[in-house]
């Protein structure tokens, strides 16, 4: 949980930083594709929230079926999301100090910087597929923790996470009875899982 509740906090202090660097960025219009590539890399935040989430998860209570080929991917995946968070930090605190009168090699090593972040965006989507496929075969019970992983992240995106410690809090819910977008979001999340467990 601490793991968990850590992530959310450098993933909310990132969202802080691509904010003030979009808002930079789009005051002057040669630095719009900036203003566009921090908006793409804003992405890489959701993505290693939730495979965080997934490993947090696992550490807490799901250590049964442990095998080398779990830990090896996992520690994979742990490994990508760790270098992708600090290139990520590293861009937005690049960002934040750039201006038209920025040298040429500040710029460069931003994008540099940003292009590593999108690639390792494209990494940890690959290695979270490889291991929620490790963890389908090793673990008696990963369909479950997978579904339940999906359902939370679409939860909090509605009802924010305090139902974590307080299940009362899953009332806020009822406020989305009517609503079919957020009911066809809960139902593709069941569809999906059903789609993956078939692979």
């Amino acid at each position: 949980a601490h793991a968990h509740e850590e992530v959310l906090r450098v993933v909310r202090h990132a969202d802080h930083l691509v904010m003030q660097a979009r808002e930079q960025a789009t005051r002057q219009p040669h630095w719009r594709p900036v203003a566009h590539l921090l908006s793409i890399s804003d992405d890489v935040a959701d993505a290693l929230e939730e495979a965080a989430f997934m490993m947090d998860l696992i550490a807490d209570h799901h250590q049964k079926g442990w095998n080398h080929e779990v830990r090896q991917a996992l520690t994979r995946l742990a490994q990508t999301v760790l270098q992708a968070v600090q290139d990520h930090i590293k861009a937005l605190a690049m960002a934040r100090t750039l201006s038209a009168e920025s040298d040429a090699s500040d710029t460069d090593a931003f994008l540099s910087t940003t292009w590593a972040v999108l690639h390792a965006e494209k990494r940890c989507d690959e290695l979270l597929r490889q291991a929620r496929r490790t963890l389908l075969h090793a673990i008696d019970d990963a369909p479950s923790l997978m579904l339940a992983n999906d359902l939370t992240a679409t939860l909090e995106k509605h009802i924010g996470s305090g139902f974590r410690k307080d299940a009362a809090e899953l009332e806020k819910l009822l406020a989305f009875a009517d609503d079919e977008a957020v009911l066809d979001e809960l139902t593709a999340v069941k569809k999906t899982n059903k789609a993956a467990l078939a692979d």
